[in-house]
């Protein structure tokens, strides 16, 4: 009775266990279960009670990890592997710590609220997205390094909510990002440190699974649409197209009643050449830009070209031609 006690967690061999539970439901203390090497467990890790000291091992969870209200994780410099979900209601000390979500044709989800040290998820060339699922309403943060590692667009790491149309959050608070590539977010906000990253992050070859349903992870492309120069808003229902270096991005929005477009989710790097236009209306109006792979305002004028550059510039003759596809509406 009274203080706490350390006890090892026994390694049997290439597969220590089926199912991990650490339970101690003593009521005068909490006892410490700690791993001298790696354990590999062929279900599921559950912390009931007490505390799990991961002690720097690896650790290899083939099923689910499970730290419930009363449980704790003491992560130290761990590398962990989950090939099933994560639900955390107790604690989860991450101290240097990695967490590797598996991409061999595993979904994962991802429930309750955590502070990760390095969190990766790795998609396999298995023509299989990996798909997140991440509790609606939930931030995840990464003190460490972000990785969402794709293969091709047949093998993407899909982030999704567990409710749709309600946002999830995952929140750097170092701005530490490893591989970011062919990934598809839906319902997602990725801040740092609490705020809207901005500029946004761009991950290459990536889309968004919803449009409209982002922040942070793409650049958005706004303006307003005018007659004239600047003062009266030509109105509703114009279609303004998104050219990026000359090829039609496939994202379009039609102007609200003060002319106001909005386009979201494209994927822009800095030094891409965007054009935007009216495309399919009587009227005409092209603004070109070199972006600098953030958010930019980019007012249409009628009857009117526009050039401009997000960078240090200059835009010359060239940029102009790439931003020309040929469309009517822009040579016209």
């Amino acid at each position: 009775t009274g203080a706490s006690s350390t006890s090892p967690i026994l390694d049997f061999g290439a597969t220590d266990y089926y199912n991990l539970i650490i339970n101690d439901s003593a009521a005068l203390n909490s006892d410490i279960f700690q791993a001298g090497s790696g354990i590999t467990v062929a279900n599921d890790l559950t912390v009931t009670d007490g505390t799990l000291d991961m002690n720097g091992q690896a650790i290899d969870v083939n099923g689910d990890v499970v730290i419930t209200t009363a449980g704790a994780v003491t992560a130290g410099a761990a590398t962990v592997n989950v090939a099933g979900d994560w639900s955390n209601s107790g604690s989860f000390a991450a101290g240097t710590s990695s967490v590797i979500f598996d991409g061999s044709a595993n979904d994962h989800a991802i429930n309750g609220t955590t502070t990760f040290n390095d969190l990766t998820v790795v998609e396999d060339n298995d023509s299989d997205n990996a798909v997140i699922t991440l509790a609606a309403g939930t931030t995840q943060t990464v003190a460490g390094t972000l990785t969402l590692d794709g293969v091709d667009s047949n093998d993407r790491v899909v982030i999704v909510s567990s409710t749709t149309g309600v946002m999830t959050y995952i929140n750097s608070t170092s701005g530490s990002y490893g591989t970011t590539d062919y990934l598809s977010i839906t319902d997602n906000t990725l801040q740092e440190n609490g705020v809207t990253k901005s500029p946004a992050l761009s991950p290459a070859n990536s889309v968004e699974g919803t449009a409209g349903t982002t922040s942070g992870w793409f650049p958005v492309i706004s303006g307003t649409v005018y007659t004239d120069e600047g003062v009266t808003t030509m109105g509703s229902n114009r279609t303004v197209r998104l050219l990026i270096n000359g090829v039609n991005s496939g994202f379009t929005d039609l102007t609200d009643g003060a002319g106001a477009y909005v386009i979201r989710g494209a994927n822009i790097a800095s030094g891409d050449i965007l054009t935007v236009y009216l495309d399919g209306e009587s009227e005409d109006g092209v603004t070109v830009t070199i972006s600098d792979g953030g958010d930019s305002i980019l007012d249409i004028y009628q009857n009117r070209l526009i050039t401009r550059h997000e960078t240090a510039g200059p835009i010359t003759d060239t940029d102009l031609d790439t931003a020309n596809n040929g469309d009517g509406d822009i040579t016209s």
